[in-house]
């Protein structure tokens, strides 16, 4: 009877050993599969156009590889480094792929280079696309100075400000608000602030959207360098304006609405009152 028993602790203490190997042994499979998950990335190539740039404008794409989910690369991802330029993206999704479009492209005389933020596309396990570093290319334009129309993320209401930045060897800003032109919207403009030769900020009052697809435009000769060369014409990529069509901020609508409200409501008060 004792042999027996002890044969039978013994016997479970061994099946008990074998069964903790096992736990660690599978247990270190999962963190090892759950590392080389978060390791893996969606393969990304960006390739630039022939150097040096010779052109006012110019195109990259940026190829995105394996099983790609969603791109969602904006012109906010894209930093450029020793030169500025307006920047929009088209995504095509048939191919994986993503045009970034630059235009009036200044040299500010540093090592030019673009750079794409990590995380712009994802796959079905969630892994993200790595950064992206260009590498450094000559600007050859003639170009000494641009202009950048800078909107704020959110624009909604009947006003909004936003910022007219002046890049490059600036002389002389020669600006004024009958060099602007609003697509799609109207509004009021004034100058609030000019910080010469840097930037000038401007409000806009009394806005209502016309149709929805909205953009500024700055007649060219805005500003101009110390070799009298102008700043090209700019216009701002699209932008909505969250306010009721051709009828003036949402805020007012709503105050609108709600006096309709209160009169309609004292009316039938009244009437119960005489009745």
């Amino acid at each position: 009877m004792k042999r027996t028993n002890l044969f039978k602790s013994a016997t479970n203490a061994m099946v008990a050993v074998v069964l903790a190997a096992g736990s660690i042994f599978n247990f270190c499979n999962i963190a090892i599969s759950a590392e080389s998950t978060q390791n893996e990335t969606i393969g990304a190539k960006l390739t630039m156009p022939e150097t040096p740039i010779t052109g006012d404008s110019a195109d990259f794409t940026i190829e995105y590889f394996g099983d790609v989910k969603t791109i969602s690369l904006t012109d906010n991802d894209i930093g450029l480094s020793g030169f500025r330029a307006n920047k929009s993206v088209s995504v095509n999704k048939n191919d994986n792929t993503a045009t970034v479009h630059l235009t009036h492209i200044v040299d500010l005389d540093g090592e030019n280079k673009v750079n794409i933020a990590g995380g712009t596309a994802i796959d079905n396990q969630f892994n993200m696309a790595n950064a992206l570093t260009s590498e450094a290319f000559e600007i050859d334009n003639g170009n000494e100075i641009g202009a950048d129309v800078v909107l704020p993320a959110e624009i909604s209401g009947d006003s909004f400000d936003f910022t007219l930045e002046f890049y490059g060897d600036v002389k002389k800003v020669a600006f004024k608000l009958t060099d602007m032109n609003f697509i799609g919207f109207t509004a009021d403009a004034e100058i609030i602030e000019n910080a010469e030769n840097d930037h000038i900020k401007i409000r806009l009052t009394n806005v209502v959207d016309t149709q929805g697809d909205n953009y500024i435009k700055i007649a060219g000769g805005c500003a101009i360098s110390s070799n009298e060369k102008m700043c090209n014409e700019i216009s701002t990529n699209s932008f909505t304006i969250k306010t009721n069509p051709a009828t003036g901020s949402s805020s007012a609508t709503a105050a609108a609405a709600v006096a309709v409200s209160a009169f309609a409501i004292a009316i039938v008060m009244n009437k119960r009152k005489k009745v």
